[in-house]
């Protein structure tokens, strides 16, 4: 089967580049990752879905980093846009329990977000290696 595009249709915001901004070196980002300024992704899944504290994360491996900027409302034009990092990584919960995970984290100082680290902050994986394990 053969296809061609017939016709494609793209807008984008009116968005101008205020100025150049240092993107922060990789220890600066483990900082604000420490200090609660990233946001984990937790997706919504089935029953088997995995819920974890942020408290019980031992340790946290970055492998590997993407810019991206944020979904833009075209009804609601945002006054700033600011790139963040998605991060994939590996969260280590306990001896032989990596789980992987997936991390929105500012690219620039002017981006970050107010620090969130509530006590009971959860989030979901799914799927979970805990859930591909067999019985």
């Amino acid at each position: 089967m053969h296809a061609k595009l017939g016709k494609l249709e793209s807008r984008w915001c009116a968005l101008r580049p205020k100025a150049r901004y240092p993107v922060a070196p990789p220890r600066r980002i483990l900082q604000w990752i420490k200090a609660g300024r990233a946001v984990v992704l937790s997706l919504s899944g089935p029953p088997d879905a995995r819920y974890v504290r942020v408290a019980d994360i031992r340790k946290l491996t970055i492998t590997s980093i993407q810019p991206r900027y944020p979904y833009i409302d075209e009804d609601n034009h945002p006054k700033c846009v600011y790139p963040y990092g998605f991060l994939t990584a590996t969260a280590e919960l306990g001896e032989d329990d990596p789980e992987q995970v997936f991390l929105y984290c500012p690219l620039i100082a002017e981006g970050l977000p107010r620090a969130q680290r509530p006590s009971k902050a959860d989030f979901s994986i799914y799927p979970s290696n805990r859930s591909r394990r067999a019985p």
